[in-house]
Protein backbone atom coordinates (compact mmCIF):
# COMPACT_ATOMS: atom_id res chain seq x y z
CA UNK A 1 0.00 0.00 0.00
CA UNK A 2 2.92 2.41 0.99
CA UNK A 3 4.65 1.40 -2.00
CA UNK A 4 1.64 2.18 -4.58
CA UNK A 5 0.97 5.08 -3.00
CA UNK A 6 4.30 6.77 -3.02
CA UNK A 7 4.84 5.71 -6.87
CA UNK A 8 1.50 7.58 -7.67
CA UNK A 9 3.04 10.70 -5.69
CA UNK A 10 5.86 9.89 -8.60
CA UNK A 11 3.50 10.26 -11.11
CA UNK A 12 1.63 12.83 -10.02
CA UNK A 13 4.86 15.32 -9.13
CA UNK A 14 6.01 15.10 -12.72
CA UNK A 15 2.34 16.39 -14.35
CA UNK A 16 3.37 19.70 -15.45
CA UNK A 17 0.12 21.18 -13.82
CA UNK A 18 1.14 21.21 -10.79
CA UNK A 19 4.67 21.00 -9.60
CA UNK A 20 4.91 20.19 -5.65
CA UNK A 21 8.01 21.94 -4.64
CA UNK A 22 7.97 21.40 -0.98
CA UNK A 23 8.34 17.95 -1.41
CA UNK A 24 10.65 17.43 -3.71
CA UNK A 25 11.23 14.06 -6.03
CA UNK A 26 10.48 11.16 -4.20
CA UNK A 27 10.71 13.07 -0.49
CA UNK A 28 7.02 13.31 0.42
CA UNK A 29 6.44 9.94 1.71
CA UNK A 30 9.06 10.01 4.17
CA UNK A 31 8.64 13.55 4.86
CA UNK A 32 5.35 13.21 5.41
CA UNK A 33 5.73 10.91 7.80
CA UNK A 34 8.03 12.68 10.02
CA UNK A 35 4.87 15.47 10.56
CA UNK A 36 1.93 12.88 10.66
CA UNK A 37 2.92 10.05 13.26
CA UNK A 38 2.45 11.94 15.82
CA UNK A 39 -1.51 13.75 14.90
CA UNK A 40 -2.78 11.63 11.92
CA UNK A 41 -2.64 8.01 13.05
CA UNK A 42 -6.40 7.19 12.39
CA UNK A 43 -7.17 7.32 16.56
CA UNK A 44 -5.79 10.60 16.87
CA UNK A 45 -7.33 12.42 13.61
CA UNK A 46 -10.60 11.06 14.66
CA UNK A 47 -10.24 12.25 18.06
CA UNK A 48 -8.93 15.67 16.80
CA UNK A 49 -11.57 16.30 13.66
CA UNK A 50 -14.50 15.49 16.25
CA UNK A 51 -13.66 18.73 18.08
CA UNK A 52 -13.81 22.54 17.21
CA UNK A 53 -12.95 22.38 13.11
CA UNK A 54 -11.43 26.07 13.81
CA UNK A 55 -9.25 25.37 16.24
CA UNK A 56 -5.73 25.63 15.28
CA UNK A 57 -4.95 21.79 16.65
CA UNK A 58 -7.47 20.57 14.73
CA UNK A 59 -6.45 22.45 11.67
CA UNK A 60 -3.05 21.52 11.90
CA UNK A 61 -3.91 17.75 12.40
CA UNK A 62 -5.52 17.81 9.35
CA UNK A 63 -3.11 19.72 7.27
CA UNK A 64 -0.44 17.34 8.01
CA UNK A 65 -2.28 14.23 7.33
CA UNK A 66 -2.68 15.79 3.72
CA UNK A 67 0.86 15.29 3.32
CA UNK A 68 0.68 11.83 3.31
CA UNK A 69 -1.87 11.70 0.72
CA UNK A 70 -1.08 14.04 -1.91
CA UNK A 71 -4.17 13.71 -3.97
CA UNK A 72 -5.81 15.63 -0.90
CA UNK A 73 -3.79 18.36 -0.92
CA UNK A 74 -5.31 20.91 -2.70
CA UNK A 75 -8.02 22.24 -0.19
CA UNK A 76 -11.62 22.51 -0.26
CA UNK A 77 -13.44 25.70 0.16
CA UNK A 78 -14.75 24.40 3.91
CA UNK A 79 -10.84 23.34 4.78
CA UNK A 80 -10.15 26.61 3.02
CA UNK A 81 -12.22 28.68 5.54
CA UNK A 82 -11.13 26.26 8.60
CA UNK A 83 -7.60 26.99 7.66
CA UNK A 84 -8.21 30.72 7.28
CA UNK A 85 -9.99 30.87 10.61
CA UNK A 86 -6.89 29.10 12.73
CA UNK A 87 -4.38 31.38 11.32
CA UNK A 88 -6.45 34.73 12.73
CA UNK A 89 -6.44 32.59 16.27
CA UNK A 90 -2.70 31.53 15.82
CA UNK A 91 -1.11 33.85 13.10
CA UNK A 92 2.65 32.21 13.82
CA UNK A 93 1.69 28.57 13.90
CA UNK A 94 4.76 27.05 11.41
CA UNK A 95 2.22 24.68 9.95
CA UNK A 96 -0.74 26.52 9.79
CA UNK A 97 1.31 29.20 7.62
CA UNK A 98 3.41 26.46 5.90
CA UNK A 99 -0.55 24.50 4.94
CA UNK A 100 -1.35 28.29 3.32
CA UNK A 101 1.88 28.14 1.33
CA UNK A 102 1.06 24.94 -0.17
CA UNK A 103 -2.27 25.87 -0.89
CA UNK A 104 -1.07 29.23 -2.81
CA UNK A 105 0.95 27.44 -4.46
CA UNK A 106 -1.74 24.70 -5.80
CA UNK A 107 -3.78 27.37 -6.78
CA UNK A 108 -0.47 28.67 -9.40
CA UNK A 109 0.49 31.71 -7.04
CA UNK A 110 4.21 30.75 -6.09
CA UNK A 111 5.57 33.83 -5.61
CA UNK A 112 3.37 34.39 -2.87
CA UNK A 113 3.64 30.58 -1.56
CA UNK A 114 6.87 31.34 -1.10
CA UNK A 115 6.53 34.86 0.94
CA UNK A 116 4.37 32.86 2.99
CA UNK A 117 6.75 29.82 3.03
CA UNK A 118 9.79 32.54 4.15
CA UNK A 119 7.53 33.50 6.86
CA UNK A 120 7.35 30.33 8.28
CA UNK A 121 10.86 29.92 8.53
CA UNK A 122 11.27 32.61 10.26
CA UNK A 123 8.90 31.35 12.68
CA UNK A 124 10.90 28.21 12.97
CA UNK A 125 13.02 27.08 11.11
CA UNK A 126 12.59 23.16 12.69
CA UNK A 127 9.83 22.77 10.20
CA UNK A 128 11.29 20.66 7.40
CA UNK A 129 9.14 21.04 5.14
CA UNK A 130 8.89 24.57 4.76
CA UNK A 131 12.60 24.12 4.45
CA UNK A 132 13.18 21.52 1.44
CA UNK A 133 10.22 24.43 -0.07
CA UNK A 134 12.43 27.05 0.04
CA UNK A 135 15.64 25.26 -0.79
CA UNK A 136 13.82 23.72 -3.88
CA UNK A 137 12.28 27.01 -5.00
CA UNK A 138 15.70 29.10 -4.64
CA UNK A 139 17.58 26.32 -6.06
CA UNK A 140 15.46 26.76 -9.28
CA UNK A 141 16.20 30.13 -9.00
CA UNK A 142 19.90 29.69 -8.95
CA UNK A 143 20.30 31.23 -5.29
CA UNK A 144 22.23 28.56 -4.38
CA UNK A 145 24.11 30.14 -0.84
CA UNK A 146 20.11 30.51 -0.13
CA UNK A 147 18.71 26.88 -1.13
CA UNK A 148 21.84 25.38 0.77
CA UNK A 149 21.38 27.42 3.99
CA UNK A 150 17.25 25.84 3.97
CA UNK A 151 18.69 22.40 2.97
CA UNK A 152 21.33 22.72 6.05
CA UNK A 153 18.63 23.51 8.34
CA UNK A 154 16.54 21.10 6.87
CA UNK A 155 19.01 18.48 8.03
CA UNK A 156 20.06 19.87 11.21
CA UNK A 157 16.44 18.97 11.93
CA UNK A 158 16.11 15.68 10.72
CA UNK A 159 19.43 14.08 9.82
CA UNK A 160 17.01 10.89 7.60
CA UNK A 161 16.36 13.03 5.19
CA UNK A 162 19.79 13.40 3.90
CA UNK A 163 18.68 10.28 1.69
CA UNK A 164 16.93 12.43 -0.22
CA UNK A 165 18.52 16.11 0.20
CA UNK A 166 22.14 14.49 -0.79
CA UNK A 167 21.41 13.93 -4.05
CA UNK A 168 19.13 17.04 -5.05
CA UNK A 169 22.08 19.08 -3.36
CA UNK A 170 25.13 17.19 -5.36
CA UNK A 171 22.88 17.75 -8.60
CA UNK A 172 23.70 21.07 -8.02
CA UNK A 173 27.47 20.63 -8.34
CA UNK A 174 27.66 21.70 -11.74
CA UNK A 175 26.04 25.21 -11.17
CA UNK A 176 27.48 28.52 -10.64
CA UNK A 177 28.27 29.70 -7.03
CA UNK A 178 27.66 26.09 -6.09
CA UNK A 179 31.85 25.43 -4.35
CA UNK A 180 31.23 28.96 -2.77
CA UNK A 181 28.55 28.37 -1.23
CA UNK A 182 29.26 24.43 -0.34
CA UNK A 183 32.70 26.05 1.28
CA UNK A 184 30.55 28.28 3.31
CA UNK A 185 28.49 25.54 4.84
CA UNK A 186 30.57 22.77 5.54
CA UNK A 187 33.31 25.00 7.66
CA UNK A 188 30.34 24.49 10.07
CA UNK A 189 31.53 21.03 11.11
CA UNK A 190 27.92 19.52 11.45
CA UNK A 191 27.73 16.08 11.37
CA UNK A 192 25.81 15.91 7.50
CA UNK A 193 29.00 17.98 6.22
CA UNK A 194 30.94 15.10 6.62
CA UNK A 195 28.57 12.53 5.58
CA UNK A 196 27.87 14.44 2.52
CA UNK A 197 31.83 14.91 2.28
CA UNK A 198 31.91 10.85 2.11
CA UNK A 199 28.92 10.91 -0.29
CA UNK A 200 30.21 13.11 -2.81
CA UNK A 201 33.96 11.47 -2.45
CA UNK A 202 32.30 7.98 -3.46
CA UNK A 203 30.07 9.42 -6.41
CA UNK A 204 32.82 11.69 -7.86
CA UNK A 205 33.83 11.38 -11.06
CA UNK A 206 37.12 12.70 -12.81
CA UNK A 207 35.77 16.12 -13.40
CA UNK A 208 34.45 16.38 -10.03
CA UNK A 209 37.94 15.35 -8.18
CA UNK A 210 39.37 19.00 -7.83
CA UNK A 211 36.38 20.03 -6.12
CA UNK A 212 35.57 17.62 -3.73
CA UNK A 213 38.93 18.21 -2.39
CA UNK A 214 38.35 21.87 -2.03
CA UNK A 215 35.09 20.89 -0.13
CA UNK A 216 37.08 18.60 2.16
CA UNK A 217 40.03 21.10 2.75
CA UNK A 218 37.13 24.03 3.45
CA UNK A 219 35.52 21.07 6.01
CA UNK A 220 38.57 20.01 7.49
CA UNK A 221 41.38 22.60 6.97
CA UNK A 222 42.62 24.11 10.32
CA UNK A 223 40.75 21.69 12.32
CA UNK A 224 41.79 18.45 13.88
CA UNK A 225 39.36 15.73 13.13
CA UNK A 226 41.02 12.58 13.23
CA UNK A 227 38.87 9.35 12.25
CA UNK A 228 36.34 11.31 9.93
CA UNK A 229 39.32 13.04 8.33
CA UNK A 230 41.24 9.35 7.29
CA UNK A 231 38.43 7.66 6.00
CA UNK A 232 37.50 10.88 3.32
CA UNK A 233 40.53 11.42 2.31
CA UNK A 234 41.54 7.58 2.12
CA UNK A 235 38.93 7.28 0.09
CA UNK A 236 39.24 10.30 -1.79
CA UNK A 237 42.94 9.46 -2.54
CA UNK A 238 41.86 5.81 -3.63
CA UNK A 239 39.52 7.25 -6.16
CA UNK A 240 41.94 9.47 -7.46
CA UNK A 241 43.95 6.91 -8.33
CA UNK A 242 41.70 4.30 -9.82
CA UNK A 243 40.97 7.55 -12.08
CA UNK A 244 44.83 8.45 -12.99
CA UNK A 245 44.59 11.62 -11.22
CA UNK A 246 46.94 11.55 -8.89
CA UNK A 247 47.74 15.40 -9.14
CA UNK A 248 44.04 15.39 -7.49
CA UNK A 249 45.31 13.55 -4.44
CA UNK A 250 49.09 15.02 -4.09
CA UNK A 251 47.07 18.78 -3.91
CA UNK A 252 44.75 17.94 -1.28
CA UNK A 253 47.63 16.27 0.46
CA UNK A 254 49.34 19.14 0.48
CA UNK A 255 47.17 22.02 1.33
CA UNK A 256 45.64 19.82 4.55
CA UNK A 257 47.54 20.67 8.13
CA UNK A 258 50.34 18.32 8.76
CA UNK A 259 48.76 16.83 12.17
CA UNK A 260 46.09 15.60 9.53
CA UNK A 261 47.82 14.19 7.06
CA UNK A 262 51.28 13.07 9.04
CA UNK A 263 50.45 9.29 7.84
CA UNK A 264 50.38 10.02 3.89
CA UNK A 265 54.03 12.58 3.98
CA UNK A 266 55.68 11.67 6.53
CA UNK A 267 56.53 7.96 6.17
CA UNK A 268 58.26 6.96 9.89
CA UNK A 269 57.24 4.71 12.10
CA UNK A 270 54.14 2.38 12.66
CA UNK A 271 51.33 5.12 11.92
CA UNK A 272 48.78 2.41 13.13
CA UNK A 273 50.50 1.68 16.35
CA UNK A 274 49.56 -1.85 16.17
CA UNK A 275 45.21 -1.62 16.43
CA UNK A 276 43.04 -2.42 13.59
CA UNK A 277 42.83 0.11 10.67
CA UNK A 278 40.89 -0.06 7.20
CA UNK A 279 43.37 2.45 6.11
CA UNK A 280 45.39 2.05 2.99
CA UNK A 281 47.93 4.15 4.58
CA UNK A 282 48.43 2.64 7.91
CA UNK A 283 50.62 -0.07 8.28
CA UNK A 284 48.61 -3.52 9.11
CA UNK A 285 50.08 -6.38 10.19
CA UNK A 286 49.38 -9.97 12.29
CA UNK A 287 46.77 -10.98 8.98
CA UNK A 288 48.20 -14.69 8.22
CA UNK A 289 47.60 -17.14 10.96
CA UNK A 290 50.70 -18.76 12.86
CA UNK A 291 52.83 -15.48 11.92
CA UNK A 292 52.06 -12.76 15.16
CA UNK A 293 52.79 -9.07 14.24
CA UNK A 294 52.41 -6.72 17.10
CA UNK A 295 53.55 -3.27 18.09
CA UNK A 296 55.11 -3.37 21.42
CA UNK A 297 55.75 -0.93 24.18
CA UNK A 298 59.22 -0.06 22.09
CA UNK A 299 56.84 1.18 19.34
CA UNK A 300 58.97 -2.32 17.65
CA UNK A 301 57.30 -4.99 15.66
CA UNK A 302 57.64 -7.99 17.81
CA UNK A 303 57.17 -11.00 15.64
CA UNK A 304 56.70 -14.48 16.02
CA UNK A 305 56.56 -16.75 13.13
CA UNK A 306 55.45 -20.72 13.67
CA UNK A 307 57.14 -23.45 11.99
CA UNK A 308 57.13 -23.20 8.43
CA UNK A 309 54.85 -20.71 8.36
CA UNK A 310 54.83 -17.71 5.53
CA UNK A 311 52.78 -15.14 5.27
CA UNK A 312 52.94 -10.96 4.96
CA UNK A 313 54.46 -9.33 8.20
CA UNK A 314 53.07 -5.65 7.37
CA UNK A 315 51.50 -3.87 4.45
CA UNK A 316 50.59 -0.64 4.06
CA UNK A 317 50.51 1.62 0.62
CA UNK A 318 52.29 4.34 -0.60
CA UNK A 319 51.12 7.43 -2.96
CA UNK A 320 52.98 8.08 -5.80
CA UNK A 321 55.04 10.96 -5.55
CA UNK A 322 54.11 12.11 -9.54
CA UNK A 323 57.63 12.46 -11.27
CA UNK A 324 57.43 12.20 -15.00
CA UNK A 325 59.79 8.74 -14.69
CA UNK A 326 60.49 5.81 -12.53
CA UNK A 327 60.55 6.10 -9.05
CA UNK A 328 62.04 4.09 -6.12
CA UNK A 329 60.29 3.14 -2.76
CA UNK A 330 63.04 2.04 -0.22
CA UNK A 331 62.25 0.58 3.26
CA UNK A 332 64.74 0.32 6.02
CA UNK A 333 64.44 -1.39 9.52
CA UNK A 334 66.83 -3.07 12.17
CA UNK A 335 65.89 -6.30 13.39
CA UNK A 336 67.74 -7.89 16.49
CA UNK A 337 67.55 -11.53 15.09
CA UNK A 338 70.62 -11.59 12.15
CA UNK A 339 69.60 -15.38 11.33
CA UNK A 340 65.87 -13.86 10.29
CA UNK A 341 67.52 -11.71 7.78
CA UNK A 342 68.03 -14.14 5.03
CA UNK A 343 64.32 -15.36 5.48
CA UNK A 344 62.92 -11.76 5.24
CA UNK A 345 61.60 -10.41 1.07
CA UNK A 346 60.23 -7.32 0.04
CA UNK A 347 57.13 -7.24 -2.74
CA UNK A 348 55.24 -3.98 -4.31
CA UNK A 349 51.91 -4.52 -5.85
CA UNK A 350 51.14 -1.77 -8.50
CA UNK A 351 47.94 0.09 -8.55
CA UNK A 352 44.40 -1.22 -7.03
CA UNK A 353 41.17 -2.89 -8.79
CA UNK A 354 40.97 -5.82 -10.98
CA UNK A 355 44.86 -5.99 -12.47
CA UNK A 356 47.32 -5.26 -9.47
CA UNK A 357 51.28 -5.86 -11.13
CA UNK A 358 53.40 -7.47 -8.68
CA UNK A 359 57.14 -6.07 -8.28
CA UNK A 360 59.66 -7.58 -6.75
CA UNK A 361 62.17 -5.89 -4.24
CA UNK A 362 65.48 -6.29 -4.23
CA UNK A 363 66.99 -6.65 -0.66
CA UNK A 364 69.81 -5.72 0.56
CA UNK A 365 71.18 -6.84 3.93
CA UNK A 366 73.74 -4.87 6.06
CA UNK A 367 74.96 -7.86 8.33
CA UNK A 368 77.14 -6.10 10.56
CA UNK A 369 74.09 -3.77 11.06
CA UNK A 370 71.36 -5.79 11.45
CA UNK A 371 69.94 -3.28 8.65
CA UNK A 372 67.95 -4.10 5.88
CA UNK A 373 66.88 -2.33 2.97
CA UNK A 374 63.72 -3.36 0.66
CA UNK A 375 64.02 -1.32 -2.54
CA UNK A 376 61.14 -1.13 -5.61
CA UNK A 377 61.73 0.41 -8.56
CA UNK A 378 58.27 1.52 -9.67
CA UNK A 379 56.79 2.40 -12.88
CA UNK A 380 55.53 6.26 -13.12
CA UNK A 381 52.32 5.21 -14.22
CA UNK A 382 51.81 3.39 -11.27
CA UNK A 383 49.97 5.98 -8.89
CA UNK A 384 49.77 4.07 -5.88
CA UNK A 385 52.08 1.13 -4.51
CA UNK A 386 51.53 -1.74 -1.98
CA UNK A 387 54.80 -2.37 0.19
CA UNK A 388 54.64 -5.75 1.96
CA UNK A 389 57.29 -7.43 4.05
CA UNK A 390 57.00 -10.72 4.31
CA UNK A 391 58.96 -13.70 6.01
CA UNK A 392 59.26 -17.40 5.82
CA UNK A 393 59.96 -19.34 8.90
CA UNK A 394 61.81 -22.48 6.74
CA UNK A 395 62.18 -24.16 10.16
CA UNK A 396 59.65 -27.09 10.41
CA UNK A 397 60.45 -27.94 14.47
CA UNK A 398 60.84 -24.30 15.80
CA UNK A 399 58.99 -21.04 15.54
CA UNK A 400 61.33 -18.18 15.55
CA UNK A 401 61.07 -14.92 17.81
CA UNK A 402 62.29 -11.77 16.13
CA UNK A 403 61.57 -7.54 16.42
CA UNK A 404 61.54 -4.86 13.97
CA UNK A 405 62.93 -1.22 14.37
CA UNK A 406 60.53 1.06 13.22
CA UNK A 407 60.62 1.57 9.35
CA UNK A 408 61.51 4.02 7.27
CA UNK A 409 60.60 4.80 3.91
CA UNK A 410 62.29 6.90 1.36
CA UNK A 411 60.99 8.33 -2.08
CA UNK A 412 63.29 9.40 -4.54
CA UNK A 413 63.53 9.58 -8.31
CA UNK A 414 65.02 5.73 -9.28
CA UNK A 415 68.66 5.28 -8.46
CA UNK A 416 68.84 8.21 -6.11
CA UNK A 417 68.45 6.17 -3.06
CA UNK A 418 71.50 4.21 -2.13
Amino acid sequence: MKNARHNGLSSWLSSRSIILILIGLSLAYQAAVFYIVSFASPGNLATVTSLDQESPKVVTAVMNAKLANPEALRLNSSEQSNLNSALLREPLNRVLLRSLAISAELAGDRDRAADIMALASKVSRRDVITQMWLAEYYSRRALLTKAISHYDAALRVSPETRHVIFPRIWSLRSRQHYLNAMKGTVRGGELWHQRFLQYSVERAGLTDLGQVGELIYAGFGGHKHGPQLQSIVDEYVKRAVVMESGDSARKLLAELPEHNTSRFRNLIGWSGRGSPSESLFDWQFGEVDGLAAVVDRQDELSITAQPGVMGILARRSVLSPGFASRYRVVVSFFTDNNSANSDLEGRAVCGLGSNPRNIQAKKVINSTANRIQLQVDVPSDCQIVELQVIFENPDPQFPIDFRLSKPNIKISKSGDVS
